[in-house]
């Protein structure tokens, strides 16, 4: 069951790219808890001087990168198999956020499946994200179609906590 909020933002992609009769995928929020850790490792990794996310370090993510594409992807959807491959996410449950408004404090939880059969529908022209979830690895598209792979921080070895249930 997705929350009032997140069932407003989808409510305008379903009434514009829904219109050929397809189900809309299965889809539910994914825990407060692992949407906590998700923004708490992304800070890390990209403002770790700042308490929070802001508008110039999200628009550096790529920065931070492993590796990114040096131009646009033209048909990203059709690649997305293989740039989930490349970001090391081979998992049959994906986490993704619509939009990430410079924080990561709502993600939804789909299959694997779905995501390929209806990610040119779910993006719409946001920026997308997409992580596994262990919280090991994330892909990151933007609205551009520029893609590149971010390894997420991990809890110190020596005093370890179970990454929470998506």
């Amino acid at each position: 069951m997705l929350s009032p909020g997140h069932e407003k933002a989808l409510k305008h992609k379903r009434e514009l790219v829904l219109e050929d009769g397809r189900a809309w995928p299965h889809l539910r929020s994914a825990s407060e808890a692992f949407c906590q850790e998700l923004n708490e490792r992304m800070r890390q990794l990209i403002a770790p001087d700042r308490s929070e996310i802001d508008l110039e370090t999200y628009n550096q993510i790529s920065r931070h990168a492993t590796w990114h594409s040096k131009s646009p992807i033209p048909d990203w959807d059709a690649e997305l198999d293989a740039l989930l491959k490349q970001a090391h996410i081979e998992s049959n449950e994906l986490i993704f956020t619509l939009s990430m408004d410079w924080g990561f404090d709502d993600a939804f939880v789909i299959s694997r499946a779905d995501m390929f059969e209806y990610s040119d529908d779910l993006v719409y022209a946001d920026d997308f994200f997409i992580v596994d979830p262990q919280m090991q690895n994330a892909l990151f598209i933007d609205h551009s179609a520029y893609a590149c792979h971010l390894r997420l921080p991990q809890p110190d070895p020596t005093n370890p906590t179970p990454t929470p249930a998506p």
